[in-house]
């Protein structure tokens, strides 16, 4: 704050006085005011913060770590700025104090004139530092923490899965008679970071979040049939070896795969995507009997109910309405014997559809829904007129904003009658 202090262009004392004056190329809200507390202060002079939004869109500001809406906020009076002054300049010493000056005859007795007297004075005297304003504002900027918005994100991603064909290396005919060499598909993380509203961090674990992966340096989402047909193939290895999906060795699966035409990096992302963790060891928790695994091998555990989503999906892609009992024969069916899907397994993932005669599930899957909070109501009560919380709430993960909750989403959007929600 020294530093500060020292070039600030106002020092009086009490009773001094100084003229203040428009500069020459003086204008209206040339300049826009943050207001920023201690530690954004700190983040934004020690670390790199960035603007970003489209034409359409609010513009936030992001830090490595966090994002936050900018908002306009209207002074109550106006400001005027003044630039620091330049240390060694002519003018930098106050008028003296008025206190006591005896002035056109008349001695002020210890009290300070007033602002005309003061302004004669100093028109008079002619002497101290000028106050220069070179501009004036009317608004300020605040900030909000928000959350990262990944909607367009989203639909980027989603213009050029990773289809089964293009791994296989099927070139589209036509380019391939052309002699054309089709353009690289997909983004960088530096292009989708330029574009997309949300800080680093967020923007890593958004990826993440959405099951993507880097190919050659530019991030794709793979094509969900394909997916689940590396999903398949994998747990048919395993069964076919004898591995437990608790200790699945990652090279082994990956070059049995390969052998048969898969990418590998396609099925060590699968792996990935699938399992609850990962360990280093010789055969730890492989079954007696089963294939060896080399003690520096990675050993994957897949998680149960990531596995039966993934094959529930598959299930519901087929076919979009099932018969409840139909659907959990077929789920049963397709799942490892060891696992055992369940109906919770299907919360944000499909809605149940009870009849008077049978029920039937229906596929709502919460990740294809608006991620504003306003429009996902919007869009699920038109689905359904009246919902209960049990069925709502999974529907509300993931866009509750920072430090707020499903239950202030409920209490704003719905209303409730006799413990169903219903739109307001």
């Amino acid at each position: 704050m020294s530093a500060v202090s020292s070039s600030w262009p106002i020092t009086l004392q009490p009773g001094q006085s100084s003229k203040l004056v428009y500069g020459p190329d003086f204008g209206l809200n040339q300049v826009k005011l943050l207001e920023v507390d201690e530690n954004m202060l700190d983040e934004i002079v020690g670390n790199r913060v960035v603007i970003k939004g489209g034409m359409r869109d609010e513009a936030v500001l992001c830090t490595e770590r966090k994002t936050y809406q900018l908002k306009s906020v209207d002074n109550s009076n106006t400001i005027l700025l003044v630039p620091p002054k330049e240390h060694g300049t002519s003018g930098d010493e106050a008028a003296p104090a008025l206190n006591g000056i005896t002035h056109l005859g008349v001695k002020s007795q210890g009290q300070e004139p007033g602002l005309m007297s003061q302004r004669k004075i100093m028109d008079e005297l002619d002497c101290g530092q000028q106050l220069v304003a070179t501009t004036s504002v009317s608004t300020h900027m605040e900030m909000v923490h928000i959350s990262p918005q990944l909607t367009l994100l989203i639909e980027l991603l989603q213009q050029c899965p990773l289809t089964e064909k293009e791994a296989l290396g099927l070139v589209d005919e036509a380019m391939e008679l052309d002699g054309m060499v089709a353009p690289p598909k997909g983004y960088t993380f530096e292009e989708l970071n330029f574009r997309v509203q949300a800080s680093e961090t967020e923007l890593r674990d958004a990826l993440h979040d959405l099951n993507a992966v880097e190919l050659d340096g530019r991030w794709r989402v793979v094509d969900e049939p394909y997916f689940w047909n590396i999903l398949d193939m994998i747990l048919c290895a395993a069964i076919e070896r004898d591995w437990p999906l608790a200790a699945i060795p990652a090279q082994r699966v990956a070059a049995s795969l390969e052998a048969d035409g898969y990418d590998r990096r396609l099925v060590l992302h699968c792996l990935r995507v699938c399992s609850a963790r990962s360990q280093q060891g010789a055969g730890a928790g492989l079954a007696p009997g089963s294939s060896p695994v080399a003690a520096e091998e990675e050993l994957f555990s897949l998680d149960e109910d990531k596995v039966c989503v993934q094959l529930a999906r598959k299930l519901l892609h087929k076919q979009d309405k099932w018969r409840w009992d139909d659907f959990m024969s077929a789920w049963r069916q397709d799942t490892p014997t060891s696992v055992t899907p369940t109906k919770d397994m299907l919360r944000g993932e499909a809605v149940m559809e009870k009849g008077a005669l049978e029920t039937h599930v229906k596929s709502l899957r919460a990740s294809a829904l608006p991620r504003q909070p306003k429009e996902r109501f919007a869009h699920l009560f038109k689905i359904r007129a009246r919902w209960e919380s049990a069925d709502l709430l999974p529907y509300l993960d993931g866009i509750t904003g920072p430090g707020e909750t499903a239950e202030a989403l409920l209490l704003k959007f719905t209303r409730t009658v006799n413990k169903v929600h219903c739109a307001r």
